[in-house]
């Protein structure tokens, strides 16, 4: 269509050719998903061009837009821009003729996209999402999930390859060497792709990630613009190249090479929150609360030396594992579900501080285990990241030997207090210093006898002496 809209009036002619009825899922998909996203009048204005199809383009079988204007109630403005709505989302196609005094407009409704493609259309997806909220969205999405089958006591028939298809056997037992020498290069490839990083600036290769998105055509005055951003999110969730390369490309228009940040962190947000716990097989879950439920045990119970046997297998959890997958097993373990302010402190951490992703995870242990907190909160998480990024804190094990330093010197200070309070302290202690001789039987008399304001001013006076 023209960038110049043609000027309708409510008497320019509308025509619009029969299509087929939609189907229950395609009325579902259109309510559910297109609607919160077009608003009531488009949705009206595709139910009425429905009303009004002809099973002929013929310039004689025809209705105008006054016609229209009369069943959404709203004036020609209002069905020019629901109009233009529909065409944004794909639900319709217009076409103008100028070919009388009034003009004639062709609409061409098309029908709703499946819930699977909606879902996989980056830019409706989005649209959806910015516009009901994640909590909606992600209700919308178990609505649409296919039924899964219980097959557990069904037998498969499903045909083999060699059933089918005659492969020569030679060949099966003796693979083609341009068959094995491709596979080598794809696996190769594969291999060199897949390799993940426990980041760090220098670490992350910036020049492979610009090869996979120049060929993707996204500007890289973009990713050059936008770096601290895209290695936060790496951190954060443990991603590569790859990885992020994908994501990136997903939101990137066509048109311009440009990606919108904001939508590169709702879609990794997406993708990866609330996915790593229901990802662990059950194995590595009773994996997970053992290795922990034990390291805290033991170091309350044994020595330092027994203790740092027990702690190997934390060493080896924190130092595999991204800060976002770390706090969601820890939550787990607690029975508990990471919340919106969680996320966003520990990625505030790995934003703001140098302290190596290992070292983050050792902190939410710490918060969690030895301060015993059910939810990790910004201030205190700054504060000791704080203290540990000065402290040059560097491994898991560092962490552990500053932790333990401090509590002694917590400790010995607590102690040093408390004696201190023992020997300055109020009239109990005073009572173990002064000798017995000292207290005569008439003063011990004379203060029973006293007022209760009299014995108040006393007891006023004997805090003066002892301070």
């Amino acid at each position: 269509m023209p960038n110049d809209e043609p000027k309708l009036s409510p008497k320019t002619g509308v025509i619009v050719p029969q299509v087929a009825e939609l189907n229950p899922m395609e009325h579902k998909v259109l309510e559910k998903m297109y609607l919160p996203i077009i608003g009531p009048i488009a949705y009206g204005l595709y139910a009425a061009l429905k009303s009004v199809q002809v099973d002929t383009t013929s310039t004689h079988e025809y209705h105008n837009h006054a016609q229209l204007l009369m069943m959404l109630g709203v004036d020609l403005p209002n069905v020019i821009n629901a109009r233009k709505k529909l065409e944004a989302v794909g639900l319709l196609r217009s076409f103008y003729h100028d070919d009388n005094d009034q003009g004639m407009c062709l609409y061409q409704l098309e029908r709703p996209m499946t819930a699977s493609d909606f879902f996989d259309d980056d830019l409706l997806s989005i649209l959806l999402l910015d516009t009901i909220g994640e909590i909606r969205y992600g209700q919308l999405a178990d609505d649409f999930e296919p039924v899964s089958l219980d097959l557990s006591s069904a037998t498969e028939i499903t045909a083999d390859i060699l059933d089918v298809f005659h492969i020569d056997s030679e060949k099966v037992l003796d693979t083609p060497d341009n068959v094995i020498s491709i596979r080598e290069r794809v696996q190769q490839d594969d291999k060199a792709n897949l390799a993940k990083h426990n980041l760090t600036n220098e670490e992350f290769d910036w020049k492979f990630l610009g090869q996979l998105l120049k060929n993707n055509y996204v500007d890289l005055k973009e990713v050059s613009k936008n770096r601290q951003l895209i290695l936060t999110e790496c951190k954060m969730y443990g991603l590569d190249e790859l990885q992020i390369a994908k994501l990136i490309s997903e939101i990137t228009s066509l048109e311009t090479g440009k990606f919108d940040v904001q939508e590169l962190k709702i879609l990794i947000s997406k993708r990866y929150t609330r996915a790593t716990v229901a990802m662990m097989s059950t194995k590595e879950k009773a994996q997970l609360v053992s290795e922990t439920e034990a390291a805290q045990k033991k170091r309350q119970k044994k020595a330092r030396e027994k203790r740092e046997k027990e702690l190997s297998g934390l060493f080896e959890i924190v130092n595999s594992k991204s800060p976002n997958e770390f706090l969601e097993m820890m939550k787990y373990r607690m029975n508990g579900n990471v919340t919106t302010s969680e996320r966003y402190a520990i990625k505030n951490l790995v934003k703001e501080t140098t302290l190596p992703s290992p070292v983050i995870n050792m902190l939410i242990y710490h918060m969690f285990v030895d301060e015993e907190v059910k939810t990790l909160k910004r201030a205190l998480l700054e504060t000791i990241a704080d203290d540990w990024q000065q402290a040059k804190i560097l491994t898991p094990e560092m962490a552990i030997d500053h932790i333990r330093n401090r509590e002694k010197k917590i400790k010995t200070k607590k102690e040093k207090q408390s004696q201190r309070r023992r020997q300055q302290g109020g009239r109990p202690v005073r009572k173990e210093i002064i000798p017995e001789w000292a207290k005569s039987k008439e003063i011990q008399q004379s203060k029973n006898q006293l007022s209760e304001e009299q014995q108040k001013q006393l007891d006023e006076q004997l805090k003066n002496m002892d301070d």
